[in-house]
């Protein structure tokens, strides 16, 4: 079996563990990872552990069947981003909004994580890369890189893509 960090998805070499306090520290990343808990999963559907940073504010993350739902927001103003083996479907609510659309899962190129300077601080968005080139957010709004990662770890997962580096990705 096979550990990865939470931060940053790398996985964890067995000398950077120490038993005694039951944590591990990434050499990629420097991200600290408790082992205490961690599930053991099934070898034969997990290939690597992920550890669950705190999500962002006002997010939720759910698994529903075959697809992973992420809702953002408060009431009235959410967002839904619900994930699908072939698709990724945003919608806003409860008022229909613009940019509510389905993505195919053919019309990506990449999924990856935009950083974004603000005057007070910065935030994260997971954006989709299309095929004609076009650039739709999906996630907005995080506050931390590592739920962030987390989040697009998640979603690539599910849907089977590879992640690689793209032009203005987070490093």
């Amino acid at each position: 079996m096979e550990l990865c960090c939470g931060d940053c998805g790398a996985k964890l070499d067995p000398s950077d563990m120490n038993e005694d306090l039951m944590q591990a520290r990434c050499r990629t990343c420097g991200g600290v990872v408790d082992l205490e808990n961690v599930a053991i999963p099934d070898p034969t559907t997990m290939d690597a552990v992920m550890v669950e940073p705190p999500l962002p504010h006002s997010t939720t993350l759910e698994v529903n069947g075959s697809s992973l739902i992420i809702e953002q927001g408060w009431w009235p103003a959410r967002t839904r981003v619900q994930i699908s083996p072939g698709r990724i479907e945003l919608a806003h609510g409860p008022l229909p909004w613009p940019s509510g659309r389905v993505i195919v899962a053919d019309e990506i190129r990449h999924l990856f994580v935009e950083r974004v300077t603000r005057t007070d601080g910065q935030s994260f968005k997971i954006k989709v890369l299309l095929g004609n080139g076009d650039v739709v957010t999906v996630v907005r709004g995080c506050e931390t890189e590592v739920a962030t990662r987390y989040l697009e770890t998640r979603i690539e997962r599910h849907m089977g893509l590879i992640d690689r580096l793209v032009g203005g990705a987070a490093e």
